[in-house]
């Protein structure tokens, strides 16, 4: 027999991902977690990829892959704000959370080059020695005029 009227209100349902009130009580997610699943399906994600990104998430909270530090899940114009990042470019078997500055900063290279050119500069501003330039794989800009 189906009971008819509202559907009751569940009390204390939390976020299978981060703990925080459901968004609905026909929800799994918070507000967050479910902003942040209905852009992974718009990114059509693999599933593997999608239950990586859910697992980081449930063991370190909203924090950046790269850098530890807190996310903002709110401020769509914040710099923090979370952002997916193919750890390779345009590779989705492999997409981390971090900041929406730290996403473009990193823009079409590996972590490992983007760490590279992130000491070439510090030594450059620091010690004065000069960048040396390594061939960046993922590269794939329209050459313009010189």
């Amino acid at each position: 027999m189906r009971l008819q009227g509202p559907t009751p209100r569940i009390r204390g349902k939390k976020c299978c991902i981060c703990g925080r009130p459901v968004y609905s009580n026909h929800s799994n997610y918070c507000r967050v977690c479910h902003e942040l699943a209905r852009r992974m399906a718009a990114k059509r994600l693999p599933a593997s990829t999608i239950k990586d990104i859910w697992d980081y998430l449930r063991q370190h909270g909203y924090v950046c892959y790269y850098t530890g530090m807190k996310l903002d899940t709110d401020n769509r114009k914040s710099p923090w704000y979370i952002a997916l990042d193919h750890w390779n470019p345009g590779d989705s078997s492999k997409v981390v959370v971090t900041s929406a500055l730290f996403n473009e900063m990193k823009s079409d290279m590996t972590e490992d080059e983007v760490w590279y050119y992130i000491e070439q500069f510090r030594n450059f501003k620091v010690k004065g020695t000069r960048v040396r330039k390594r061939r960046l794989v993922y590269w794939a800009r329209l050459a313009g005029p010189s």
